[in-house]
């Protein structure tokens, strides 16, 4: 079986609407479905997905393709990679023409190793030994396995060892992030800490990151960044909790590990933790896919106050309604969890505040607003989050609400707000027209070239008509041409369907082909197929006039 059947094969299985519902909400308009797109800022849903053509595209950034785009996309793969998983997820063996194992594979191998080895020397230790000692203490005596804890053994080089043994490269074993080379040689990143696994959404560990034991600093450490890990990207324990996020549509975010163990240990399994002490946008928005509501339940110290405000505005930017927990008596949620219970941990979120609400508090207590430079300090710290909301009903209560408590006239508010926003257009826009003349690959197909592909995808007798009338070379885009020239190819072995055609595309040309049929041809397709054709065939006989006149005068020329 060649790659071209294996990869129908896994469309078959792999039901684009029902993966793209694995990763964000879905809404059924008619026929189709939409969605707030992932890929980009968006404010309203602009992501169609067709399951009849098996194609979604976003009108707001262009995204586009079928269910191997989605995953490239999504998951950050390559198309063999984003092929194997969809292979895994259908239950169908790749077989043969299963692909080498790529760098993130083998990377994602390596770090699985590291953590093997881990819970394999926490496995080792005596029940009196500091590292059981901490989880006995906390409830995790036998429990520690189901959420990837280990133990990075009392003898610092022991992974380094291990590595060699299975045959892992020095330099492979830095690029996973997992040792590293100082002037004293090869060591290990961890050393005499507890360890937890850090997993991707299909449960492969890309990272690790270490508990001291005995008061190291700092207190948590975590694997560097690598190829297959962005700790700003990544929520530990996500891959666990989202079938109860998905259920419940709530997520609880705690500021360390020990926190989503304590909530997991008494029933309470929607909890994740950011990898640093606050959240950052992209972990927003990614929690936001499956959440309608999210918690956030930091320590109830100093700190975690601070992580509290820092982690409200990218969460305000997302369509979610934000609560904040503040565990009483000063407790870490994990503290919470094993003194109340998972009744402990309900009753502080029926008293949550809202996040508006408890930023809007906490604004009010560091400026003085019985100033004129109170409030106008006040007003200038909240610009940003509130340029940030994007649902502009939401946008104009939370300013109603502002300038109430400073006593300022709403409007002066909103322009800042506006001034804000249009700023961030600004340099959205910048950032596209650079990533426009970055790469031709960003060049758009013409017009007319999509709107004639929207028509031979869409029905297969104007598919065999465009095979027998089209002059391939009146078509000036190398995608459009592709697509064209794969009809052309299939309908000689008397196929035309559209789906085996899109089989046989790579993920750039089926892009353009996912733009093209959700275009809605607006005037009559019989008179749109005739004009069109004749614009293209007229083109090419000009080209071809024009490579004529180059040949017979092209060299007289200087």
């Amino acid at each position: 079986m060649d790659l071209s059947e294996i990869k129908g094969r896994i469309r078959e299985k792999s039901n684009i609407v029902d993966v793209m519902a694995e990763y964000i909400r879905l809404q059924k308009v008619g026929k189709r479905y939409r969605a707030i797109c992932p890929f980009h800022q968006d404010t309203k849903p602009s992501l169609y997905i067709d399951p009849e053509k098996e194609m979604f595209h976003c009108f707001g950034c262009g995204a586009g393709g079928d269910v191997f785009n989605f995953i490239m996309l999504i998951e950050r793969l390559d198309f063999m990679g984003a092929m194997k998983l969809l292979a895994e997820r259908a239950g169908i063996t790749i077989g043969d023409i299963e692909h080498k194992k790529g760098d993130k594979d083998r990377l994602m191998e390596i770090v699985g190793l590291a953590r093997d080895f881990y819970e394999a020397n926490l496995r080792r230790v005596s029940q009196n030994h500091p590292a059981k000692r901490f989880l006995n203490e906390r409830g995790i005596s036998d429990r520690w396995l189901e959420f990837g804890i280990g133990y990075t053994g009392d003898k610092w080089g022991g992974l380094v060892e291990f590595l060699n043994d299975k045959g892992v490269s020095e330099e492979d074993g830095e690029r996973a992030g997992i040792i590293y080379r100082d002037d004293s040689g090869v060591r290990d990143y961890l050393n005499k800490r507890l360890v937890f696994a850090i997993s991707n959404l299909r449960g492969n560990a890309i990272a690790l990151a270490g508990r001291g034991l005995a008061g190291e600093e700092p207190k948590y450490l975590n694997t560097p960044n690598t190829d297959i890990f962005h700790k700003g990207r990544v929520l530990y324990n996500l891959n666990r909790a989202l079938p109860k996020i998905k259920e419940t549509r709530r997520a609880i975010v705690v500021e360390g590990y020990m926190d989503v163990i304590g909530l997991a240990l008494v029933g309470v399994k929607e909890a994740v933790a950011p990898m640093g002490t606050a959240l950052t946008s992209e972990q927003a928005q990614l929690i936001s896919r499956y959440a309608d509501i999210v918690y956030l339940l930091f320590d109830g110290d100093d700190a975690g106050e601070r992580a509290t405000i820092r982690s409200l505005p990218a969460l305000f930017a997302q369509d979610v309604e934000v609560f904040v927990v503040r565990p009483p008596d000063g407790l870490d949620p994990d503290e919470l969890a094993r003194r109340d219970g998972s009744e402990g941990i309900n009753r502080a979120l029926d008293n949550a505040y809202s996040g508006w609400d408890y930023m809007l508090k906490s604004g009010v207590e560091e400026y003085d607003i019985n100033t004129p430079m109170g409030k106008s300090n006040l007003v200038e710290a909240f610009l940003e989050p509130l340029a940030s909301i994007r649902d502009e009903v939401r946008r104009g209560v939370f300013i109603e609400e502002l300038a109430k408590v400073v006593s300022i006239d709403r409007d002066l508010i909103k322009r800042g707000v506006e001034n804000r926003i249009r700023g961030r257009k600004r340099a959205t826009a910048n950032k596209q027209v650079l990533s426009d003349i970055k790469t031709v690959k960003d060049k758009k197909p013409p017009l007319y070239e999509i709107e004639l592909l929207n028509i031979i995808l869409s029905d297969g007798r104007y598919m065999r008509r465009a095979v027998n009338e089209i002059n391939l070379n009146g078509i000036t885009d190398q995608r459009v041409r592709r697509i064209v020239e794969q009809a052309v190819e299939l309908s000689g072995r008397g196929i035309n369907d559209t789906r085996k055609l899109m089989e046989n595309l790579d993920s750039e040309t089926t892009e353009v082909a996912s733009k093209a049929l959700f275009m809605e041809i607006v005037w009559d397709v019989e008179t749109a197929f005739n004009d069109l054709m004749s614009k293209i065939n007229s083109i090419a006989k000009r080209r071809e006039l024009a490579d004529k006149m180059y040949e017979i005068f092209g060299s007289d020329t200087s």
